[in-house]
């Protein structure tokens, strides 16, 4: 059975690949893509990959809850005082 993703994908990310090109004469610096210099002045905290881990089916998600919230869910609910849910339909 054959791979679903090529040796290519495996070998670097896309900005690599397109910086090779570039470097290498195939690409010309000002047919560059529109995302190749802000992806350079700001690349990702974390290189993506092709292998991500992925949660297996049925385990639960971690949940994602930061100090801020809670801080911003309590002082919203101080100075609304509102104890329902938030409706966005409301033209309060």
């Amino acid at each position: 059975m054959s791979s679903f993703i090529t040796r290519a994908e495996r070998s670097g990310s896309v900005f690599y690949r397109i910086t090779g090109l570039i470097r290498g004469g195939q690409l010309k610096w000002k047919d560059r893509p529109l995302w190749y210099d802000v992806y350079a002045a700001h690349p990702p905290h974390h290189e993506p990959i092709w292998d991500a881990k992925m949660p297996k089916h049925g385990k639960p998600v971690r949940k994602i809850l930061y100090p801020e919230d809670v801080e911003r869910a309590k002082q919203f609910r101080e100075k609304s005082g509102r104890k329902e849910t938030v409706k966005l339909a409301d033209e309060h």
